[in-house]
């Protein structure tokens, strides 16, 4: 390991920026245990601290990947020589009037049932969709004709400079199926702004979109490593082969 990588390390611990774990095995941080091992994974327990260790990383030019909750991630078997930062531990969830504020590591379909099992409606077709919130609106993640984007208010995310950036005006972006303006640049999405809205029949509506995906009745294949929620539709993107 290169002494940039080792100063990083050393970095975060001196400076309590959140959890590192040097030379590790990326199997235990994806759904589907699968992939080598890193330099490093770097798990931030607050923002400020993200930002901090993210300004390190840029201005070093040290080389870097993103992840959540690596859900249906299919990692390759060989060393990796960079780091790997986890958002999820970048957990937390506030309210105001009509809105939430949702950081990247929040797990959307948990989110949803929490929100549904309350009568706040918005994010009932997120049911039974893996992954956070951050790669979510990375992906542009939905279902049924729906989009997370629709929802969502604004974004606040960190540039190519380490800067605290606001995205607000959302439809003007550039979101499309399964696509976002995320994809074409190098930052990292910290958290958003989703609009609500009170529905007391929000968490029927909830059970209905996991009984159409089926998983109410599904036995034995639904586990934590399903490969769900990787395909597109055909019309959107054409016919394939596999």
């Amino acid at each position: 390991m290169s002494k940039r990588y080792l100063d990083f390390i050393s970095y975060v611990k001196n400076n309590n920026l959140g959890l590192i774990e040097k030379d590790a095995s990326l199997k235990k941080y994806c759904t589907l245990k699968i992939g080598g091992k890193c330099y490093c994974i770097y798990k931030p327990d607050s923002i400020n601290n993200l930002i901090k260790a993210y300004k390190y990383i840029l201005k070093r030019k040290i080389d870097y990947e993103v992840i959540g909750n690596g859900s249906n991630l299919l990692i390759s078997d060989e060393y990796h020589f960079k780091i790997f930062i986890c958002l999820k531990g970048l957990n937390q969830v506030s309210f105001k009037s009509n809105a939430v504020i949702v950081s990247s590591g929040v797990m959307g379909n948990v989110l949803s049932k929490k929100l549904s099992l309350n009568q706040i409606s918005g994010l009932e077709f997120l049911a039974g969709i893996p992954g956070t919130i951050g790669g979510m609106i990375y992906m542009n993640a939905g279902a049924w004709g729906k989009s997370i984007s629709d929802v969502i208010k604004s974004i606040t995310y960190l540039d190519e400079f380490g800067r605290v950036c606001i995205m607000d005006n959302i439809k003007n972006h550039g979101f499309g199926y399964r696509m976002s303006p995320f994809m074409k640049r190098r930052v990292l999405i910290i958290y958003c702004e989703i609009q609500l809205k009170e529905y007391v029949s929000s968490i029927k509506l909830y059970y209905d979109y996991l009984e159409k995906f089926g998983l109410l009745s599904k036995t034995g294949i639904d586990l934590p490593g399903e490969g769900g929620s990787i395909f597109l539709k055909e019309e959107k993107v054409g016919p394939v082969e596999l």
